[in-house]
């Protein structure tokens, strides 16, 4: 019965759980040791307190921005993190080596700094780096795992626009061993917005060893990362090199520019991948290459790439097979007439025009195939090529499936190579699961999708789905669940304006007062910014006769919410007492003017001078404008033997005084 097939993603949850469950009842037995959290406020305390910690401990480097740091974390079975996720930039120079092992590190953001070799050195086994932030930082290489470590995995964290100007390196490198596997895992993580020229230059997202290590096993698993618009930094998105690696349940949206590459190293698989928008896979100088139960749509359109490349070496693409793929309006199929021993079975090619294939189809066997819309582009096959409808249509997880009328259901043939169990890794060489996760039958669907009713657990990924919390990965904090009630806004006095509000939310971090001046205009300038518990606030920057508006927000790092507006418009100020003033000190081109202002009762806030020329006009142009403070000024640049009056207008903001007339003349 199919019901009792454990499904490989079932069985690696029941496995996690268990790991986890041990990892915690060990962790749980430390703690009673006398673990202890420990919390630093600069790197040289942190490295200080990373050598003297034990086993269990937890070193918390204060949330900051720090330069410069070299670490050196050879303390085995502790954590090493950012007060909270994301809140540490270790920006400057940075590098940091860990040979401990079961060392946590997590939470750090890298944004701002260079460093012309790497950032993080891992040379201990049984490590986890996760949410960690690569964002716009200058280093060669960003994370490398050398070799003979073992069980190493990043997750949950976000590489980003590695500057061109960098020396040239991939973003994460894991080193094989001649006879020891690593089993290492690169898992939910975000690769994304690399700039550069494109072309194949060294700087993949994520190289699997080197070629000096091609026949190396590895045994790494790259799975649930998510790729887009990386190709203009290297044209592989993915770079194989070694031996026995599973890259599954990726996915390449908008990523025309760059391709998964098994570039050197036999016997590797490719299961479970969505390309969408982006370039397929490629095959240059390897062997015994499994690509099954894969989606590629509108691959190898719009960029310098194909659905699929076969980069033909002298010796290599032996036994290439690819297998229950499903293609929905792609580019080209690029083969090699160097390939020998290949296989394509129960493939699914839907194209509404031009070719499917390219190049040459010789050593390559055809079973289960269907094609429709376009032309093959190659010459016909004897058989397993059929031409029809497969009927697809889409589905709720956005992609192109089969429906209950499709001739592609129970086609598939069983003429293909058995696909290798790669020892002591979680995989599905019997194809017992489709690209979604559901279960197919012992008739297998053609295509990467099975027609059936049981439940996805597979889907193309979004960002969303991956990467550190704090950028709003899985696991981020929600949003305010609720917006602030505001209750009350009144304007006490011609400077003040008291809020009151309710607070809703239950997950708010804290709160902001927004205000913004006019007639029904929108809160969006921060007054204020408060702890979640305050529900009054009393704004002290108005003016006064000014119309208003407030809203209370509720925020945290995810996200805010906004109470509904409040306008209120406030108190004309009282006016200022008149000034009085005198005129003297007359030069050929000058008059000095004096006053005597009382603010013991209200405050003035400035001076304006008005002048008019003559005796018994009236003053009203301004000449200059003082501050509060000011009690005399000297009016220059006049006419000699002219006459001209004057007054003082004391402000106390919008309300005005104006003093007694004065005339003088100049010399």
């Amino acid at each position: 019965m199919k019901d009792t097939v454990d499904h490989p993603l079932y069985g690696f949850a029941k496995r996690a759980k268990k790991i986890a469950v041990l990892w915690l009842l060990c962790a749980f037995s430390l703690g009673h040791a006398g673990a202890a959290t420990l919390t630093a406020r600069s790197t040289s305390e942190l490295q200080t307190l990373i050598n003297s910690a034990k086993a269990g401990d937890t070193v918390l480097l204060a949330n900051g921005t720090y330069l410069d740091t070299t670490l050196t974390i050879g303390t085995s079975d502790i954590t090493v993190a950012a007060a909270t996720p994301g809140g540490v930039f270790l920006n400057g120079t940075n590098a940091i080596a860990i040979s401990g092992s079961r060392v946590t590190f997590s939470g750090f953001q890298f944004t701002a700094g260079s460093i012309p070799g790497f950032v993080i050195t891992v040379t201990g086994s049984q490590n986890l780096l996760t949410q960690l932030n690569f964002r716009g930082y200058s280093a060669q290489k960003y994370i490398v795992i050398k070799a003979p470590s073992q069980y190493n995995q990043i997750t949950y964290s976000n590489f980003e626009n590695k500057p061109s100007s960098a020396p040239i390196g991939n973003l994460i490198h894991l080193e094989a061993h001649s006879s020891i596997p690593g089993y290492h895992k690169i898992r939910y993580s975000s690769f994304q917005n690399m700039p550069g020229s494109g072309g194949d230059n060294g700087n993949e997202n994520i190289r699997l060893s080197n070629g000096a290590e091609s026949t190396f096993i590895a045994r790494s698993i790259v799975e649930f990362n998510y790729f887009s618009n990386t190709g203009k930094g290297d044209s592989e998105a993915i770079s194989v090199k070694c031996r026995e690696n599973v890259l599954r349940y990726n996915t390449f949206n908008k990523n025309p520019d760059a391709m998964m590459v098994f570039r050197n190293g036999n016997d590797n698989i490719a299961y479970g991948n969505f390309f969408i928008d982006s370039g397929g896979i490629r095959v240059k100088e390897a062997n015994n290459i499994y690509v099954y139960n894969n989606y590629f749509e509108r691959a190898g359109i719009g960029g310098t790439t194909n659905a699929v490349t076969y980069d033909y070496i002298t010796g290599n693409l032996k036994n290439i097979n690819f297998i229950h793929n499903t293609f929905v309006d792609s580019g080209l199929i690029s083969l090699s007439s160097g390939a020998t021993s290949n296989t394509w079975a129960n493939n699914l090619f839907v194209k509404s025009s031009g070719n499917i294939f390219s190049g040459s189809a010789s050593g390559i066997s055809w079973a289960g195939n269907m094609y429709w819309g376009a032309s093959l582009g190659i010459a016909s096959p004897a058989s397993g090529m059929t031409y029809v409808n497969p009927m697809l249509a889409l589905n709720s997880e956005g992609y192109f499936g089969l429906t209950s009328i499709s001739s592609a259901i129970n086609a598939g043939s069983s003429s293909y190579p058995s696909i290798p169990d790669i020892a002591n890794v979680d995989d599905d060489p019997r194809i017992q699961f489709d690209a979604s996760g559901q279960v197919r039958d012992a008739l297998k669907d053609v295509g990467s999708d099975e027609f059936a009713s049981g439940g996805i657990t597979n889907r193309p990924l979004k960002l969303s789905d991956v990467g550190p919390s704090y950028l709003g990965g899985p696991g981020a904090v929600p949003a305010p669940d609720n917006a602030p009630s505001l209750n009350t806004v009144s304007a006490v006095s011609a400077t003040r304006v008291d809020l009151g509000w309710t607070n809703l939310a239950t997950n708010a971090t804290g709160i902001r007062i927004l205000r913004c001046t006019g007639e029904a205009c929108v809160p969006a300038t921060s007054v204020a910014t408060l702890v979640p518990t305050q529900t009054g606030y009393s704004d002290t920057s108005v003016a006064g006769g000014t119309r208003y508006g407030y809203a209370v927000e509720a925020f945290n790092s995810t996200g805010a919410k906004a109470s509904s507006i409040g306008y209120v418009t406030t108190l004309l100020p009282p006016p200022p007492a008149a000034p009085v003033l005198s005129v003297g000190s007359p030069t050929r081109n000058s008059l000095t003017l004096s006053w005597t202002a009382d603010t013991s009762v209200v405050p003035v806030t400035g001076f304006d001078i008005l002048r008019c020329t003559g005796s018994g006009c009236v003053p009203a142009t301004v000449v200059a404008s003082l501050g509060s403070s000011a009690r005399s000024y000297v009016n220059s640049g006049l006419s000699r033997r002219t006459t001209y009056t004057y007054r003082v207008r004391a402000k106390n903001g919008s309300a005005v005084t104006l003093s007694n007339a004065v005339s003088g003349s100049t010399n």
